[in-house]
């Protein structure tokens, strides 16, 4: 599970920075979105996890310059519903960023 180090916004204290899990406070439709830089030649694989199902999958090939990649996603939610990204690597190191 990933935990970002800065929150920017938390509207209802929906996001809990201690785990990096959102809780659905009401039944909703809830826009997510990620994006990342990778300086390396791996390939990273970042989940976005609903329920601990998982959603969907963003794949990262990093070409040892800066990559920068984006996702956006609409979940429909229901009162209590968790979603989180998890990784899937070993080759990530610094900070997570911004939320």
């Amino acid at each position: 599970m990933s935990v970002f180090d800065q929150v920017k916004t938390n509207t209802g204290s929906a996001y809990i920075d201690t785990t990096g899990i959102f809780s659905a406070s009401k039944n909703n439709v809830y826009g997510f979105h990620l994006s990342v830089i990778v300086v390396v030649l791996n390939v990273l694989y970042f989940h976005i996890v609903k329920n601990g199902e998982n959603f969907d999958t963003m794949v990262i090939y990093g070409n040892g310059h800066f990559t920068t990649e984006g996702e956006f996603w609409n979940i429909e939610l229901m009162k209590g519903d968790e979603v989180w990204i998890r990784t899937e690597t070993n080759y990530i190191e610094g900070h997570l960023g911004i939320i």
